[in-house]
């Protein structure tokens, strides 16, 4: 049985800043939070609301992949990370279709190099994301 997630985020990618900013200036305040009911906590809700709306029109809830989903589960992979193991596997796939055995043998000893940095530069950043965590919430016995 597949574990499907449910972690929706805004999708911010191609969010129209100028005219996001112009709705939210245009809104017609006095009206939206009827300030003069004298109630700040129905003012708040009524804020949040036609943010969250305006919100929802420029930059919707979209799920997360599959992939972005993976991502999440490993915060110390960075993206230079990431980048490094993409040329690592581009590097491996050369080496599969390589017909030629002396560019095979190169190929083998460049992919071995990089596949060795990679795992020891990924050990290092999950080693320093978690010391940087545990020092951060050193006061938090919760996290900890």
């Amino acid at each position: 049985m597949l574990y499907k997630h449910k972690i929706f985020k805004r999708d911010i990618k191609n969010i129209d800043k100028e005219n996001f900013i112009a709705d939210i200036i245009n809104i017609n305040w006095d009206k939206i939070l009827e300030l003069d009911r004298g109630d700040p906590n129905h003012s708040f809700i009524s804020f949040e609301n036609k943010i969250n709306q305006t919100l929802d029109n420029y930059a919707p809830f979209k799920k997360l992949s599959k992939k972005e989903y993976k991502q999440l589960q490993k915060p110390w992979i960075t993206p230079g990370v990431r980048k490094s193991i993409s040329r690592r596997d581009k590097l491996l796939n050369k080496f599969i279709k390589c017909n030629d055995i002396e560019k095979k043998k190169e190929l083998h000893l460049e992919f071995k190099q990089l596949r060795n940095r990679i795992v020891s530069l990924i050990k290092s950043s999950k080693k320093d994301y978690y010391s940087k965590y545990f020092t951060e919430n050193s006061k938090d016995i919760r996290k900890t």
